[in-house]
């Protein structure tokens, strides 16, 4: 839903350590890849790490009816 991804921008690698880590938490685990455009996977793909630079260009309404309409 391109929404609702706090967790993982703040906590998501704090299962693997750190000053602050806990591996208790069910974070990233470094793995986690989304294809860069999902009807044409050899444009390639976005994984998670700790320095990424790429942001997600579209916004979506956040308006109920246009979740409603995207779920």
């Amino acid at each position: 839903m391109l929404e609702n991804r706090s967790f993982d921008h703040l906590l998501g690698f704090m299962k693997d350590g750190g000053e602050f880590g806990n591996p208790d938490v069910d974070g990233l685990t470094g793995n986690e890849c989304n294809y860069i455009d999902l009807s044409d996977h050899s444009k390639g793909q976005i994984c998670v790490n700790r320095n990424a630079v790429q942001v997600c260009a579209y916004d979506p309404n956040h308006s109920f009816n246009a979740t409603l309409e995207r779920l």
